[in-house]
């Protein structure tokens, strides 16, 4: 488990180097950047993209620090991981229900919380609730993805 220490070094590193820490995601995970500006982040305002891509650099830069190497991203795992945490929506009656089940025993629960922390600043409008799931998803299944869960 990548504890809130790591994640807040990441949040450091990002603020101090911002170009090394970007320019690491980018060679480690093009691919799923790509992804995420082909796929996902037209359908979002562009505050929620920008956090979107800050969630996901910190996430990466946690796993990096943690584990001094990343595996090869596979786009394939994360698609299934995405799939997956879109049926486990489906099968609860409301979002705090499935927020809950996801953290049910998950070995990332501090990446988990730091981007539930974040996404519970944003303003609570019904757009902007079906935007934070969105995130929310994306996010879950890009550590999934990355940390092996």
């Amino acid at each position: 488990m990548i504890p809130e220490a790591t994640i807040e070094n990441a949040i450091t590193k990002l603020s101090e180097s911002r170009e090394e820490v970007e320019t690491r995601f980018l060679e480690n995970h093009r691919i799923f950047f790509d992804y995420l500006h082909n796929e996902i982040l037209s359908a979002l305002e562009d505050d929620l993209q920008a956090q979107l891509i800050f969630y996901i650099t910190i996430i990466h830069e946690s796993c990096f620090l943690a584990n001094g190497s990343l595996p090869p991203f596979s786009l394939e795992d994360y698609a299934e991981n995405e799939d997956n945490n879109w049926r486990t929506t489906e099968k609860n009656s409301n979002w705090e229900e499935t927020v809950n089940f996801f953290f049910r025993d998950y070995p990332e629960e501090d990446l988990l919380a730091f981007v539930e922390d974040m996404l519970s600043e944003i303003d609570g409008s019904e757009k902007n609730t079906a935007s934070t799931e969105v995130i929310f998803i994306v996010a879950k299944s890009y550590i999934d993805t990355v940390c092996s869960v």
